[in-house]
């Protein structure tokens, strides 16, 4: 019995020539995300960075934000209050 492993390896689905996958213009592609409005991704961005729940951070003021030290006071789930911090990427989408 041939294993998933010598079936893959069998098959020709790893050996199709580079001509039958899709021409894909990056242009078109990079053009039609930096559309995406910016609050969603200062939005994105901070839960990525911060790892923390969305409620917690969709919770913040922003006259609560700390820009110069990258971090902001939060409630967390049990109530109390922890920072939060983030990296580069939110502070270079945050207005200063």
């Amino acid at each position: 019995m041939k294993s998933l492993r010598q079936a893959a390896d069998s098959s020709n689905l790893y050996k199709r020539p580079r001509a039958d996958l899709p021409e894909i213009d990056l242009h078109d592609v990079r053009h039609k995300h930096s559309k995406v409005n910016v609050d969603a991704k200062i939005d994105w961005k901070t839960l990525y960075e911060t790892v923390a729940r969305a409620a917690e951070i969709l919770e913040i003021d922003v006259q609560d934000l700390d820009p110069d030290n990258r971090q902001a006071p939060n409630r967390s789930k049990g109530g109390a209050i922890q920072w939060v911090y983030w990296d580069t990427g939110t502070a270079h989408l945050l207005p200063r």
